[in-house]
């Protein structure tokens, strides 16, 4: 226990002192935030701001939280890790690999948690005073980020440089955001409910936060799937991305 304490605190003042990293990784998540005080100031309409805040710019902003933290400064850090050989540097230590996997994940956890908790409360407070979906939406975003987690390590086990992850992820991330954004767009042209796209979409954790949020902020009127169902389907998720990172990491170990 002590190990993966001593593990969460050096990964996380690792990731913190990363500020460069960091500020880059919020940045879009608060644009949104920046926008959407301006339209409360532009317009008087309170139904269409709250359409816009809620509908729109918080589930976007709470997913490229989600994505960043949990994909790729993930994905950024493992990669940074496997090229300078710390790997091989942790197997000469008294700490594990299951260990320090655990020690980073709770660190990102927490880091993620720092910024999307101010998040959060900035946003139900727009309008007016929302705070009691605070709870709802953040214990959403973090089980959304601990799928994320191990498909964040399993695409990093293929990358093999800093050089290549940012040539890898732009279009991973945009495949991941479209595939939210774009059914949308399809579901108002064709006027179909957006949910009739979801099906072929399940492999995208984001799709199920999306859903949520908008159920929750009364935006819709029902989720795609019923809680039981996501749960089952995002622990199913989970299970194939952990199970696969370490299949590919035990392979690795033995071939050292």
């Amino acid at each position: 226990m002590k190990k993966i304490l001593r593990m969460i605190k050096f990964s996380f003042l690792e990731n913190m002192r990363n500020y460069g990293i960091i500020i880059s990784s919020i940045i879009p998540s608060t644009v949104f935030l920046i926008i959407g005080l301006a339209i409360k100031n532009i317009l008087n309409n309170t139904d269409i701001i709250s359409l816009l805040l809620y509908g729109q710019f918080l589930p976007m902003s709470l997913m490229l939280l989600v994505l960043s933290f949990s994909f790729t400064l993930n994905i950024s850090s493992f990669t940074e890790k496997r090229q300078t050989n710390f790997f091989n540097f942790l197997s000469h230590t008294d700490v594990s690999n299951l260990e320090f996997y655990i020690g980073t994940f709770v660190a990102m956890l927490l880091l993620f948690n720092v910024f999307q908790l101010p998040l959060l409360l900035l946003f139900l407070s727009i309008v007016k005073n929302m705070y009691t979906h605070i709870i709802h939406l953040s214990i959403a975003s973090n089980i959304i980020f601990i799928v994320m987690y191990p498909l964040g390590i399993l695409i990093s086990l293929f990358i093999k440089s800093m050089s290549k992850v940012n040539a890898i992820m732009t279009p991973v991330n945009l495949i991941l955001m479209f595939s939210i954004s774009m059914p949308t767009l399809f579901a108002s042209l064709l006027g179909k409910e957006v949910t009739i796209f979801y099906t072929y979409l399940f492999w995208n954790p984001l799709i199920i936060l999306n859903d949520f949020i908008l159920f929750e902020m009364n935006i819709s009127e029902k989720m795609w799937l019923s809680k039981e169902l996501s749960l089952f389907l995002l622990f199913i998720l989970f299970f194939v991305f952990t199970l696969a990172v370490y299949c590919l990491e035990k392979r690795r170990i033995q071939e050292i």
